[in-house]
């Protein structure tokens, strides 16, 4: 049994003009077609100590440069996620072997989702264009420079059999599946085997998104489902997206990681984490400073919060600083 059930949640107006929502439609339709995954797939060793394979990637190369030519885009930005860092010297190569006279840079800085497109760099250097791998639009700009996204799809094939016994181990009948934008193919190879064996599978769908797809910051997808299912399976690398959505259910959450092909609960690391949310919540008490951070993102950037958080810390007799930051980790701070 497979449902597709979806969410009444409308993402953000899109924001490119012009011919510009045409060659978006272009890189973001037909996720899951074959010619899609089949052409220009990049392949780099991958972490031996943790991975025991090559990974393959699909840039979508060749579709690429035709909408770059389209455009008569003559320098283009390209932001690339940590993980895919590794391949920009053969991006660079093959692109420039179809547009030998363009003018191609890479963006060092991070790239944790579509919130976080770089806009600053982008403008520094004059880019005609940027080209966001890794992570689908969610239609947000505040910079005349459009974007163009694109999934970076990759090609592995999942070990089923890993998955079906961990469902079947924990007693699941109906299970719901989302994942990172690079695994919508594997979404649908899943259902499919589960569905083969009995297990019911519900993907839900969050508007201007394949099927199943979620964010970090966004788990539409995943929610609209939440009442259907005994559990969540997500297909992602690493646990950080299963452990967001953990947080915000209350059904079990698996992590499936293709590349290392485990399958594991996420709610050990939540309880981990609950815990130190209490604690800090008991160390509230205490203190008498507090530090509001404002990121400048244009995804997360958001003054009448930090305003509010002030006012609130102000009426409990408080002091509070703002302080602005573009990446927030502790090392900073």
């Amino acid at each position: 049994m497979f449902k597709s059930l979806g969410s009444t949640k409308k993402c953000c107006p899109n924001f490119l003009r012009g011919l510009i929502p045409y060659f978006l439609s272009v890189v973001s339709v037909n996720f899951t077609s074959p010619s899609l995954v089949s052409k220009t797939f990049l392949s780099i060793n991958a972490d031996p100590f943790s991975m025991s394979s090559l990974v393959e990637y699909s840039f979508e190369i060749e579709k690429l440069a035709r909408i770059l030519k389209f455009m008569q885009a003559k320098r283009v930005l390209i932001q690339l996620p940590n993980g895919l860092k590794p391949y920009a010297s053969h991006i660079e190569k093959l692109l420039k072997s179809m547009l030998p006279n363009i003018s191609i840079f890479f963006s060092g800085g991070d790239a944790y989702g579509p919130c976080d497109i770089a806009f600053d760099e982008a403008k520094l250097i004059n880019a005609d264009v940027i080209v966001h791998y890794g992570h689908p639009t969610l239609g947000i700009s505040s910079s005349e420079i459009p974007v163009i996204y694109l999934p970076a799809i990759v090609n592995i094939s999942p070990k089923v059999d890993i998955v079906i016994s961990e469902i079947r181990r924990r007693g699941y009948s109906n299970v719901g599946i989302s994942g990172s934008i690079q695994h919508v193919n594997l979404i649908n190879v899943l259902a499919d085997e589960l569905k083969k064996v009995g297990i019911n599978v519900y993907i839900g769908t969050r508007h201007g998104f394949p099927p199943g797809i979620i964010l970090g910051c966004d788990y539409t997808a995943a929610l609209a489902i939440d009442k259907y299912v005994d559990a969540h399976l997500v297909v992602a690398g690493g646990i950080f997206h299963a452990l967001g959505l953990r947080m915000i259910t209350d059904k079990e959450v698996l992590a499936y990681d293709p590349y290392r092909n485990t399958v594991i609960s996420a709610s050990d690391e939540y309880k981990r984490r609950l815990a130190l949310k209490l604690k800090q919540l008991l160390d509230f008490d205490k203190l008498d400073l507090f530090g509001i951070i404002i990121c400048k993102k244009v995804g997360q950037f958001n003054m009448r919060l930090a305003i509010k958080a002030s006012e609130l810390l102000r009426a409990m007799d408080r002091q509070s600083l703002f302080i602005v930051v573009d990446d927030v980790n502790p090392e900073t701070l």
